[in-house]
């Protein structure tokens, strides 16, 4: 690769090892969900559950109002780290003007394991560019390839609220407008993937 420029060795790169690799993941990612289904479940029902709960208690003392929304947030520098972490929070009806943190956090690395073995790979692969291609510009791949798994991450999310919320028991701190959860990056752009106003049926 000695006769390739940077540009050249990157697009070479990307082409050979990068487009379309994540394709194959999501075949891995679901046999790992309809092996370790129940655990992957239980575990996203038990956040949701603890921040309520963490909720409760700030409302029953007095330091936090009724709750009227959630945020799920994809953590980029867990990623970076290969954890896959979320970040979950609570806010009243002031949103990010409520100053009282209630929050918990979600593990999915069982989603994002096949990128971070490709991530690893990569690294082998880079030696074959004789220097063109840097740790650098892997992470940079890194953070890229990762945004599809988290709209991955998304998607199950939004699948498993409506059941999730069933079990929670949180109408008794739900702001009179409702509740609407989103799921995105940290205090950036979001999706909103549930609402709930204050009908059906009640929670356990």
């Amino acid at each position: 690769m000695n006769y390739m420029n940077k540009e050249a060795a990157i697009s070479d790169f990307l082409e050979k090892f990068v487009f379309n690799q994540w394709i194959n993941d999501v075949i891995l990612i679901d046999d790992v969900y309809k092996e370790r289904q129940e655990q992957i479940d239980r575990s996203l029902y038990e956040s949701f559950n603890d921040l309520l709960v963490k909720a409760s208690t700030l409302h029953e003392q007095g330091d936090k109002g009724e709750i009227r929304y959630i945020y799920c947030s994809y953590l980029r520098t867990s990623v970076m780290e290969n954890k896959a972490m979320y970040r979950l929070d609570a806010y009243d009806s002031k949103w990010y003007l409520d100053s009282t943190e209630c929050s918990t956090t979600w593990e999915a690395s069982f989603m994002f394991e096949p990128l971070f073995k490709r991530m690893e790979m990569l690294e082998q692969e880079k030696k074959h560019y004789a220097r063109k291609i840097t740790s650098m510009d892997i992470e940079e791949v890194k953070q890229i390839e990762g945004y599809k798994y988290h709209l991955l991450t998304k998607e199950l999310i939004k699948e498993q609220l409506p059941f999730i919320m069933d079990k929670c028991h949180f109408n008794h701190i739900i702001d009179d407008s409702g509740l609407i959860v989103a799921v995105g990056e940290y205090r950036d752009e979001s999706e909103m993937v549930f609402e709930y106003n204050g009908q059906g049926g009640d929670c356990e």
